[in-house]
């Protein structure tokens, strides 16, 4: 009944909302292939805007090094 819950429930909503779509996102973005370095650095990329760095801290910062790597081997090329 507080118009502060409501806006909570209202953040809450379009937070779902958006884990939806980013899940979304993800499983039509395997089927895109990438055809350069700088594709694959787009794609994970994107990936790396999905994961919640929280739930997977680890994976995420290898998956940020990854890119970087990718990113440098472009430079080089």
């Amino acid at each position: 009944a507080l118009p502060e819950a409501q806006l909570l429930y209202a953040i809450d909503s379009e937070y779902d909302r958006c884990i939806r779509a980013g899940v979304r996102i993800v499983r039509r973005l395997r089927a895109v292939p990438a055809l350069t370095v700088d594709g694959a650095v787009a794609k994970l990329s994107v990936v790396a805007e999905v994961i919640d760095p929280e739930d997977y801290p680890a994976v995420h910062r290898v998956l940020l090094s990854a890119i970087e790597d990718l990113r440098a081997i472009g430079r080089k090329g």
